[in-house]
């Protein structure tokens, strides 16, 4: 469906609400049955399932991609690790940075592709992947600036990026104590300061998940979602614009060309799409790529490089 940018935004501030519930995480149930401090006399396998039910976690993936169970689980991991951290702060910081920064650039790479994908901003083709955080906020905050999504143009929202990115610019310096060539990844010297207050980074982790996944949940697979009655309800669909942005083009793309690709993607990753269904068209943009009777895509070409680009479901 597409609805205007007055009823978006609209949804999305209704959602910034309902997520100040989360910020809470985490709740505690302290009547925990199982003796943390058993030591086994012999190796114990994790993959059998056991009696407290509540701890048998189920990593299978129930369809493509599942980014909010990434995102939402490293945002609950941080918040258990800030909340122990009293018990020994000078060790928890190191996972708390780490898991912190990492839970911003899934959910930073996320909201570029999505809001790419319902604004209809092209997504450049076999662009190389980043783990600079600047390099993301400037991406989300070039598309917040042109389609006026002022909560992520917020100087509060830039700030906790740039903080984060200052702290650990590298996306390492928390995972391990020296860099490739053997020096100390944290050094005394090392800016902005020594101190990391967790109880602060802890207020900002609350406000970047409030902004973000309440947004997310308008722009991604899931009950609430602008994708409803749109091609992009399916998961897999999604899925393979994913791919074929990773892909590498010829120079000069065809319409068999492109078609091949689509369909060899279907056919390598083994996704559950009509691959009869699929065919290309030249239009005034490029190659368009259609499923059935609904446009999936076009590969546009700028210059050297090409694009991806869908048709908007937000609109004035």
């Amino acid at each position: 469906m597409k609805i205007t940018r007055k009823e978006f935004n609209e949804s999305w501030a209704i959602e910034r609400e309902a997520y100040k519930e989360d910020c809470k995480y985490p709740f505690f149930n302290l009547e925990i049955e199982e003796d943390w401090g058993v030591i086994p006399e012999e190796y114990e396998d994790i993959t059998k399932a056991g009696r407290a039910t509540s701890y048998n976690a189920t990593i299978n993936q129930n369809g493509p991609g599942d980014e909010y169970s990434y995102e939402v689980g490293y945002f609950k991991a941080f918040k258990l690790i800030a909340y122990f951290a009293k018990e020994d702060s000078d060790s928890f910081v190191m996972p708390a940075i780490f898991v912190a920064r990492h839970f911003i650039e899934l959910t930073l790479k996320n909201l570029i592709f999505n809001l790419s994908i319902v604004l209809g901003e092209p997504i450049k083709i076999n662009k190389n992947n980043t783990h600079n955080l600047k390099e993301l906020k400037e991406e989300v905050y070039k598309i917040a600036s042109k389609y006026k999504l002022s909560p992520l143009m917020d100087n509060n929202f830039l700030e906790i990026i740039n903080q984060l990115s200052e702290i650990s610019p590298k996306s390492d310096e928390y995972r391990y104590p020296t860099n490739q060539n053997g020096e100390w990844n944290l050094k005394n010297n090392t800016p902005p300061s020594h101190i990391i207050n967790l109880i602060t980074l802890n207020h900002n982790m609350n406000y970047f998940y409030l902004l973000t996944q309440s947004l997310l949940i308008l722009i991604t697979n899931s009950s609430d979602s602008i994708f409803e009655d749109t091609v992009y309800t399916n998961p897999f669909v999604i899925e393979l614009i994913k791919i074929i942005t990773n892909k590498r083009f010829s120079e000069n793309i065809s319409e068999s060309q492109v078609q091949d690709q689509v369909i060899g993607v279907i056919d390598s990753y083994n996704l559950p799409l009509e691959k009869a269904e699929i065919r290309c068209r030249e239009n005034n943009s490029g190659i368009e790529v259609i499923y059935g009777d609904l446009s999936l895509f076009t590969i546009i070409g700028q210059g050297e490089n090409l694009y991806l680009k869908t048709e908007a479901l937000i609109i004035e």
